[in-house]
């Protein structure tokens, strides 16, 4: 039974916080223990819309009520911009300050040419003042998770406190899948710098995820290899089945790859994965990856045949799991690798080259599942290159992980005849 707390300290407060009236969630009372919340594992992310932006009511400036499971609150709020893509809420930024939009659109991924061009339409119409026209007026969504407590009380990046001197604002942005039960949040300095970057997890298997991110670039030493780079980690907190990550924010010196130009990056995997080791008979639930085939068994029962004959051992390393042009930049020339949340010490050893190959592809294969052959065929030839045993244990591996990717080539494996060397 989760304790409720005084009915004095119910006022939410963020007191000693700058960001104060500018984030885009609901704060709860410092004095509540983290553990006591159990409504934050059913409190969703909501977003209240207004009708009528000529209102004098709470998005103006004035206070609402709030009512979630166990805890009555007042907030002072201000007012956000929303910016859609259809149906799909992209990304939230506080009115004030007036940079805040421009700022959250520099957020946006440009790893696709659709994605660029989107993001360069955005920009300009921000630019050149159009942003009312192109966002809706809201109330903050509701998080179910006192962020400022969290950021207040930690040290960061070279020593320096994320507290009223440094934090200025923040802004939302929603993951591209509609259905995935997280959230990205930005923090911006008083020059408009990112100063960290938060992963929120709203429900057990994103947590998981990025629990899993968490330990991965941990024990990547922090900092990566020689070979490349990955985010420091600053601090990771599970409450209950949500779960917040704080990395080093992205400057604006990364350059992101692009798809056309993706060159994959062989010296950086090899220093990652380690020397191989070898598995005699391996069967997928021998492996800690392998128990989640039961998600795609059902539609992969030629797949899962062929690869019972031809599985007489396994070379396993440590993988990034989703290792792609969407999770690279560069900066200053050396290569920076991100999202560790599938990395596994059991993988087969090219999973990640195929990830990699596949990965600019994804979209194309998914999307026409029956012309995956002719697809790679064209676009991806030298998968077919490759050991036969070796594609379709990092396609087993991928599947696993959730790739949609993967799933769609092995409930088509019929059209796989002659592909990759026996």
């Amino acid at each position: 039974m989760p304790v409720r707390p005084p009915r004095s300290h119910r006022a939410v407060m963020a007191t000693g916080f700058h960001m104060r009236g500018s984030l885009p969630f609901q704060l709860i009372p410092k004095s509540t223990p983290l553990e006591d919340c159990e409504c934050w594992k059913i409190v969703p992310i909501v977003m209240h819309e207004e009708t009528d932006t000529r209102s004098n009511g709470p998005a103006d400036g004035g206070s609402v009520e709030s009512i979630s499971p166990g805890i009555s609150s007042t907030i002072e709020t201000t007012a956000f911009r929303i910016i859609r893509h259809g149906d799909r809420k992209v990304l939230a930024a506080p009115e004030n300050p007036k940079q805040a939009l421009s700022s959250a659109v520099k957020c946006l991924p440009e790893e696709t040419l659709r994605r660029r061009g989107y993001k360069a339409l955005l920009s300009i119409a921000t630019g050149i003042g159009l942003g009312g026209l192109i966002t809706h007026r809201a109330k903050p969504p509701i998080l179910p998770i006192d962020l400022a407590e969290l950021i207040d009380r930690r040290v960061f990046h070279r020593g320096t406190r994320m507290g009223p001197r440094n934090a200025s604002y923040g802004v939302a942005r929603w993951p591209s899948q509609p259905d995935r039960r997280r959230l990205y949040f930005h923090v911006f300095d008083k020059n408009d710098q990112q100063v960290v970057f938060l992963k929120i997890g709203l429900d057990e298997e994103n947590s998981s995820f990025i629990s899993r991110e968490a330990d991965a670039l941990r024990s990547l030493n922090g900092n990566g290899g020689s070979a490349f780079k990955v985010p420091s980690v600053y601090w990771f907190r599970r409450i209950g089945e949500c779960s917040v990550l704080a990395l080093e924010a992205i400057s604006n010196e990364f350059k992101y790859m692009r798809s056309t130009k993706a060159a994959y990056p062989a010296e950086a995997v090899r220093e990652y994965a380690g020397p191989p080791r070898q598995i005699e008979s391996p069967t997928l639930h021998n492996l800690s990856w392998g128990p989640s085939a039961y998600t795609w068994a059902d539609h992969g029962e030629l797949f899962l045949s062929e690869l019972a004959n031809v599985a007489t051992s396994l070379q396993v390393v440590r993988a990034h799991g989703d290792l792609g042009v969407h999770n690279m930049a560069y900066r200053n020339g050396h290569p920076w690798i991100f999202d560790w949340e599938r990395f596994t010490v059991d993988a087969p050893m090219y999973t990640d080259r195929v990830g990699f190959e596949l990965s600019s592809l994804s979209r194309r294969v998914t999307t026409r599942p029956a012309e995956w052959r002719t697809t790679l065929d064209n676009l991806a030839p030298s998968l077919g290159r490759m050991c036969r045993k070796d594609l379709m244990f990092a396609l087993a591996f991928r599947a696993c992980m959730g790739m949609q990717d993967a799933r769609a080539i092995i409930g088509n494996w019929s059209k796989s005849k002659g592909w990759g060397i026996q």
